[in-house]
C-alpha cells in the first residue's frame, strides 16, 4: 500500500481555539481507504491526514479540502504539503517520504477566506544562478540545475544529508575545505543523477579532470548529453579516505559548441557503499 500524507505545515489558531481541528473525512473514492490524524494544538505543526490507498495504480491530480479554512474560531490553514510513502511503519518520523510536486490542492470554504497554500507547481528547470556553466572551465557539482526532483535531479532519499548550501533540495551536498568551492556532492547512490546546463565555447575534443574521494573502492558514473553517453563508466578509486580528494582524468570526449544539458549519472555503488564524493568537473580543450 501507499500512504498519501497531507500535512498542514502551519496553522494559525483562532481567538478561542484550544484544541486540534483535524480533517473529518478524507478518501480517494475507495471505501477501503482510511484516514489517520495526528493530534496537536492548532498552533503546532505539522498536523496530518494520511490516506491509505489500496493496492493497485492510483492517478491523483488534485486534492479538494472542504470547509476547513473559513472559521476564525477554528484557526486557518496556511500551508499544505502532499507527500507519498510506501513505508507503513506506525512511527510517522521513521517513514521515508517523496514529496509530490504535481498535485494541485484546493481549499473550498467561505468566500472571504484568507488562505495561502503552498505552490505545488514544479519549479521549471534552468541553470544554477540563471547562467550556464562554461566549458572549457570548471563545472561545480553542487551547482546542478535549479528545478524540481525528476527534472533537475534525482536523489534516492528526500532529505539533504549534508550542508545547508542550497534551499529546498534533496541532493546531498557536503561542505569540505579541500573542495574547489568549499562544497561538493556526497552520499551518492546508483540511480541518482544531476543535470547541469553548460555553454560549450567551441566544438572539439576535451579532457575532464574530476576530483573525487572514497573510503575503499568507489562506484561507477558516466556523463551524457541528450541521452548519449559521452564517457562510458568512470570508476571512483580508493583515495585513502572520504577526506582525501584525488583527481580522475578522462580523456578524449567530443563536445559541440552551444548550450547543452550535461547529465551526471550514478551507475553503481562500490565497496565504499556509495559511488563517491565528487568535487567538480574541469574541462580543457585538447584539439
Amino acid at each position: 500500500d501507499s500512504l498519501v500524507d497531507i500535512v498542514a505545515g502551519n496553522v494559525v489558531p483562532g481567538p478561542v481555539r484550544t484544541s486540534d481541528n483535524v480533517f473529518a473525512n478524507a478518501f480517494d473514492g475507495n471505501l477501503e481507504t482510511w484516514t489517520y490524524q495526528t493530534q496537536s494544538y492548532a498552533n503546532k505543526a505539522p498536523q496530518r491526514t494520511l490516506l491509505d490507498l489500496e493496492s493497485g495504480t492510483h492517478s491523483i491530480d488534485r486534492i479538494r479540502i472542504n470547509d476547513v479554512a473559513g472559521n476564525d474560531t477554528n484557526g486557518r490553514m496556511q500551508q499544505i504539503t502532499v507527500r507519498v510513502t510506501t513505508d507503513t511503519a506506525s512511527d510517522l518520523t521513521a517513514r521515508k517520504y517523496a514529496d509530490v510536486t504535481n498535485v494541485s490542492v484546493q481549499i473550498f470554504g467561505e468566500v472571504d477566506n484568507k488562505v495561502s497554500t503552498k505552490d505545488t507547481e514544479p519549479e521549471p528547470p534552468g541553470p544554477f544562478g540563471g547562467e550556464p556553466q562554461r566549458i572549457p572551465g570548471k563545472v561545480e557539482t553542487e551547482h546542478y540545475d535549479e528545478g524540481a526532483p525528476g527534472t533537475a535531479y534525482k536523489d534516492n532519499d528526500a532529505k539533504n544529508q549534508g550542508a545547508d548550501y542550497r534551499k529546498k533540495t534533496q541532493v546531498d551536498i557536503e561542505k569540505r575545505g579541500d573542495a574547489s568551492n568549499g562544497h561538493g556532492i556526497g552520499w551518492t547512490n546508483a540511480g541518482e543523477w544531476l543535470n547541469y546546463t553548460v555553454d560549450v565555447a567551441e566544438s572539439g575534443t576535451y579532457d575532464i579532470k574530476i576530483p573525487v574521494a572514497a573510503q575503499k573502492q568507489g562506484g561507477l558514473f558516466h556523463l551524457e548529453i541528450s541521452g548519449k553517453d559521452l564517457t562510458g563508466p568512470i570508476r571512483v578509486p580508493d583515495t585513502g579516505g572520504w577526506t582525501q580528494l584525488k583527481t580522475v582524468t578522462h580523456k578524449g570526449i567530443r563536445l559541440k559548441k552551444g548550450v547543452h544539458v550535461l547529465k551526471f549519472v550514478m551507475d553503481e555503488n562500490g565497496e565504499s557503499g556509495y559511488v563517491g564524493d565528487i568535487d567538480c568537473l574541469i574541462f580543457s580543450r585538447t584539439e
